[in-house]
């Protein structure tokens, strides 16, 4: 079906592609469809400077300055088989690679690295004409509980200029968009939250605790770099050290909110993983998407006091140098189980 077949009133279809070139954009094609419920920040970003000469009797002077960055960010309902979506957020994690497994299931790991200099083009199919934003470099990835139980995703990312029209993505281009599968979506009720001593034993179904919010972030402190003799930014570099951790929010006071606080006052250090579990592949296969964190250091606890005593805490998530147990890597890291048969960042 042609992609202006989809469209509703105000809609939008998007396609990302990693490229290679900053600055140069590339054709979107089969399998680069993004799944989106809303992309804010699609504006152009160059001011209008006006020449002051006060013996001219009317202004006669204007130019357009460079093109400053532009700060997008994706928000998504966040499926077992994200497509482009998922190439974003291998990029912000900076590691993937080929999947692993036989037959239909196939399991995908983004972990935690340096500085990933990866980039694609954004092209988005409006009801007027076509947009695109020529290199577009994430920075940061948010999943988080969202409305009526589904799990939200958030790619903020920052961009060199928007295109409009665009020039090298077209009709033909953004017919060719393919989506890996729609319709697959992850719902809280799916999932659940495993933490226990970073140095204990292996998750056990007792270390499950009781939640009613949840949010995990990774990010990439970053710097966009402006000169005034180039028509735009030129690639974000990193400034920091990358970082991945976790907030939750307990629908109670209990002997998970005691427990915690007790750790966190003696500074003892804990390891998560956030598993959702969605609907069967084939055989024992089912989709799948893992959150592991090695360490965690522990915030101090914020209770509330109302009707019923709530609480909130906080996680700071580490690298350590040997991979806990029940963990494979020593970085903070993602596993998705889908039928996807190739890399994420190939």
């Amino acid at each position: 079906m042609a992609w202006r077949a989809t469209l509703a009133k105000q809609g939008q279809v998007a396609g990302f592609k990693k490229a290679t070139t900053w600055g140069t954009a590339i054709a979107v094609s089969s399998g680069c469809g993004l799944p989106f419920k809303s992309i804010s920040g699609l504006q152009s970003t160059r001011d209008v400077y006006e020449v002051t000469e006060v013996d001219l009797p009317v202004r006669q002077c204007a130019f357009l300055g460079v093109n400053k960055p532009i700060d997008l960010t994706i928000t998504s309902d966040m499926s077992y088989s994200p497509g482009a979506l998922g190439v974003l957020i291998a990029m912000v994690f900076g590691s993937a690679g080929a999947p692993t497994g036989t037959g239909d299931a196939k399991t995908h790991k983004f972990k935690l690295s340096g500085n990933s200099g990866l980039f694609g083009t954004l092209a988005i199919g409006m009801p007027g004409e076509i947009w695109e934003i020529p290199s577009l470099k994430p920075y940061a990835w948010t999943l988080k509980v969202g409305g009526e139980g589904l799990i939200e995703s958030e790619i903020k990312a920052i961009g060199n200029k928007l295109v409009a029209p665009a020039t090298v993505n077209n009709e033909t281009s953004m017919n060719a968009i393919t989506y890996d599968e729609r319709c697959n979506h992850c719902f809280s009720k799916q999932m659940k939250l495993y933490i226990n001593d970073q140095s204990g034993q292996d998750f056990q179904e007792s270390d499950v605790i009781d939640i009613n919010s949840f949010e995990c972030s990774v990010t990439r402190a970053h710097q966009e770099i402006v000169s005034i003799t180039q028509d735009q930014i030129s690639e974000p570099v990193d400034i920091a050290p990358a970082t991945a951790d976790l907030k939750v929010g307990f629908p109670k006071y209990g002997t998970d909110v005691s427990g915690l606080i007790s750790a966190q006052a003696s500074g003892t250090k804990k390891k998560a993983k956030l598993v959702l579990t969605g609907p069967l592949i084939s055989g024992t296969d089912y989709y799948k998407i893992t959150i592991y964190f090695p360490c965690l250091v522990i915030k101090p606890v914020t209770t509330k006091y109302e009707d019923i005593i709530s609480a909130e805490a906080e996680f700071l998530g580490l690298a350590v140098s040997t991979a806990p147990t029940g963990m494979s890597e020593t970085v903070p890291y993602m596993t998705i189980v889908n039928k996807r048969a190739t890399d994420y960042l190939a």
